[in-house]
């Protein structure tokens, strides 16, 4: 699938999602470094000060300077994914942060890790999980990724975001 396509299918999968009182990117930041220097009052007021309901609209820099969807409830991780994706589809090899934070996102890994990913997951619905799985397949056969990224995008594919034997994008 070609980018603008690509984009498209983004777009309309996660068209309406806002963030809906889900960890902002700002609080995911004050999370990794635990709390330090944020009052809860501050920390609750962050969203206040960020794009919060039209991931389209969020600026590059902020994805840039806070790629900490790893820190993300459910309806954060729903509303910042397709600007995370969207970012790399404009850009596929800047941003390294960016580009390891969304890749490693999608990556469910075995044991602890794997139910943190699920956790993650649990917000999507159909469409959504869809729209990611044509993104890596989209990183999966781009030559201008690394051959790790290539690898680990056909590895999430394979483990998760692929229909196979009633796992994955149903989960």
């Amino acid at each position: 699938m070609n980018a603008a396509p690509l984009k498209s299918v983004i777009e309309s999968a996660f068209a309406d999602v806002t963030l809906s009182g889900g960890v902002s990117l700002r609080q995911a930041e004050v999370m990794d470094n635990y709390g330090e220097g944020c009052s809860e009052e501050k920390f609750a007021a962050l969203p206040l000060e960020e794009v919060t309901t039209d991931w389209r609209h969020i600026p590059r820099d902020e994805l840039d300077r806070n790629p900490y969807l790893s820190y993300m409830d459910p309806p954060g991780f729903r509303y910042y994914i397709p600007a995370f994706m969207h970012s790399m589809i404009d850009a596929p090899t800047q941003y390294v942060d960016r580009w390891s934070a969304t890749l490693h996102s999608l990556c469910p890994k075995s044991g602890d890790l794997w139910d943190h990913s699920m956790m993650h997951y649990s917000a999507l619905d159909l469409k959504q999980r869809s729209a990611i799985a044509a993104f890596l397949e989209w990183v999966s056969e781009d030559t201008r990724f690394r051959e790790s990224n290539r690898k680990d995008a056909k590895e999430a594919l394979a483990t998760y975001w692929r229909l196979r034997e009633g796992r994955g994008l149903e989960s």
